[in-house]
């Protein structure tokens, strides 16, 4: 779930009372985020703030399992990195293939009307982003960084910069693998067959898919080329962050859903 990350840094951004306020409420920005996509009635809507309720209680023992993880990262011992990669990219996985199974079991609730709304969003979504400058990504990503670090340096920039074939490469496939994606869920929900196995088909096709993405991913080949660039400043900047990180898994395990 690609929120996950995103609101975790811009939490990083704000006071201990704004970040445990925003953690309180994270059950209602989730439900706003789906209903972007999902054109739900006022009774799917009650239902599925229930379901998000249940997912992100059930994710709070999976967010304490993390807390040593983050205490372990230490940007001065490389040949631990892989290994501490794998443990945070296997959470991730599991937070957002969970959600998936979310989203599957609301989009084969939804009726022909809904279906036309649900693919017009998506396709939009899918459309606007194939417009955006790949490099985009790049800058993102340095964005991204310089909240970790507290600041990016030009010889770091220029490291991002050597990427950028594979930036532009990798937002071409990403836009028609999610088309190719959203042709074959419209084909799932056409089906004339019982609604268990349109959600495990639904969800397979996403498992897939976010696999693919996954496998292609170059962030790990870019942290060991950034580690011997990273000064004494910016590890005391991302010991730090990794603190305020735990300081908001910390909230989150403590919060009401």
């Amino acid at each position: 779930m690609k929120l996950t990350v995103i609101y975790l840094l811009a939490l990083l951004t704000y006071g201990c009372a704004a970040k445990k306020l925003a953690v309180d409420h994270a059950d209602t920005i989730i439900e706003l985020e789906v209903e972007k996509r999902l054109p739900l009635y006022s009774r799917q809507k009650e239902e599925l703030s229930r379901d998000i309720d249940i997912f992100l209680n059930n994710k709070k023992m999976a967010a304490k399992d993390m807390l040593p993880v983050l205490d372990s990262i230490k940007l001065d011992q490389p040949q631990k990195i892989d290994a501490q990669y794998a443990v945070l990219m296997k959470f991730f996985r599991k937070i957002s293939l969970d959600f998936s199974l979310v989203m599957a079991k609301y989009m084969t609730q939804l009726d022909k009307k809904q279906q036309v709304e649900l693919f017009e969003n998506l396709n939009k979504e899918n459309k606007l982003a194939s417009k955006k400058d790949p490099t985009e990504r790049r800058e993102a990503l340095e964005d991204k960084i310089e909240k970790i670090l507290r600041s990016i340096s030009k010889d770091q920039k220029k490291i991002l910069k050597t990427y950028d074939a594979y930036f532009i490469s990798q937002h071409k496939i990403k836009v028609e693998k999610r088309r190719e994606m959203y042709a074959q869920f419209k084909v799932i929900l056409a089906q004339n067959i019982p609604t268990a196995t349109k959600r495990d088909q639904l969800q397979s096709l996403y498992t897939a898919y976010y696999d693919d993405q996954t496998k292609s991913n170059k962030s790990l080949e870019i942290i060991h080329k950034f580690i011997p660039t990273i000064s004494r400043r910016q590890k005391e900047a991302f010991r730090t962050q990794t603190q305020e990180i735990k300081e908001i898994l910390n909230f989150f395990i403590q919060a009401k859903y």
